[in-house]
């Protein structure tokens, strides 16, 4: 990447950190593509414990996500079309693509991504969410970018990243 790239405040240089140290550490090629989803802040809800579930950005998943998923990946997370599951289509009983979340500080845990048919939002949910959201110690306001990459033969990885604070001079 050229350091116009770098200076865009949508995509700033995470993805060095994700191809220089997480991708050897498990135990992944160091050239596998890594795509930037999107960022967002954490919200109240994100941390709810009834909630128990992270709400991923629509625009990202729906521009950015998506077209790295197979048609049986985006079938389980209903992501076939922008609104949702196809006609006559249930989400009863599925519980949704299985995704390995990965954080600097809380570590990696098997989620669950699926978009609701109601509200149509993407979210990651399940068993340990809670303990994982706890660990990566993130706050109301936080700003994070979602990564995404894909081994082959393998699960999709979401990093939820901390978007590093500019510097400021004093």
């Amino acid at each position: 990447m050229g350091a116009s790239r770098r200076s865009e405040s949508s995509r700033p240089s995470r993805a060095f950190v994700a191809r220089g140290n997480l991708l050897p550490y498990l135990e992944l090629r160091a050239d596998l593509p890594v795509h930037f989803i999107d960022e967002k802040a954490v919200t109240v809800t994100d941390l709810d414990a009834r909630q128990s579930r992270f709400r991923l950005p629509n625009h990202g998943v729906l521009r950015n996500l998506r077209p790295i998923l197979t048609a049986k990946e985006r079938r389980a997370a209903n992501l076939q079309t922008d609104r949702g599951g196809e006609a006559g289509e249930t989400r009863r009983g599925s519980s949704g693509l299985p995704v390995l979340v990965v954080d600097t500080l809380a570590g990696i845990i098997e989620l669950e991504m699926s978009r609701l048919e109601s509200g149509g939002g993407t979210s990651i949910k399940g068993e340990g969410y809670m303990d994982f959201i706890t660990n990566c110690s993130f706050t109301v306001g936080d700003v994070v970018q979602i990564w995404a990459f894909k081994p082959r033969f393998s699960p999709l990885y979401l990093v939820i990243a901390k978007k590093p604070k500019p510097r400021t001079l004093s």
